[in-house]
């Protein structure tokens, strides 16, 4: 990475020198804000789905407390008498993937910032590791992600950036949301260009403001 690129994890912010760079979610936009009878909701930019804000917001404290233990799990520091009995069963969820599928002697990647110097643009991925000896771009779900493939893709362009690396690479979706875990491959030749085409639309509209 570059000297110059910063990660202000407080503010979940990226900069590269003084230019702040967005996001990989932001720039895919999936959840908009609107007021209905003086009532915020969220809305699904796909789908259309409005789920008020104080259960959206919940339910992303939620995810993100699910995804500072699934940290912990890998660094082998967690102690299970202190997690909250709401996250409990998608943690041992992540413990018994981990155990079938983590068996590459290599070190696993998990939640590092990297910026992309060519289309500027930054993101933090949740697990990078060689899955069946094939490196490995692992995004943690705990509620809806129809645009994982997108998101994914453009990860692997940073981890390629950061990294250097040329060879495959899969991506994977980690879904937690059931009472057990479902571990796909996601395969999307559009997922790419889409995002792209949702980089670009960020860049005019926040050049035009």
């Amino acid at each position: 990475m570059p000297k110059s690129f910063e990660f202000d994890e407080e503010t979940h912010t990226y900069y590269y020198g003084n230019i702040r760079l967005p996001g990989v979610t932001k720039i895919l936009n999936e959840w908009v804000t609107t007021e209905i009878k003086g009532i915020f909701y969220y809305v699904h930019t796909q789908t259309g789905t409005a789920i008020d804000a104080e259960t959206f917001e919940y339910a992303g404290e939620r995810g993100r407390a699910i995804h500072d233990g699934a940290k912990l799990i890998l660094e082998r520091n967690i102690d299970w008498d202190t997690v909250d009995p709401l996250i409990i069963s998608q943690l041992r969820q992540f413990e018994a993937w981990k155990k079938k599928h983590l068996t590459s002697p290599e070190p696993v990647i998990c939640e590092i910032p990297m910026m992309s110097e060519r289309y500027q643009y930054a993101g933090t991925s949740d697990i990078l590791t060689p899955i069946n000896e094939t490196m490995s771009v692992i995004e943690i779900k705990t509620g809806a992600y129809a645009q994982v493939a997108a998101q994914l893709a453009a990860y692997e362009q940073l981890y390629r950036e950061y990294s250097g690396y040329k060879h495959k690479i899969n991506l994977y979706v980690l879904d937690l949301s059931g009472k057990k875990y479902n571990f796909r491959q996601v395969k999307d030749a559009q997922a790419w260009p889409f995002f792209l085409n949702c980089l670009g639309k960020f860049k005019y509209l926040t050049q035009k403001k």
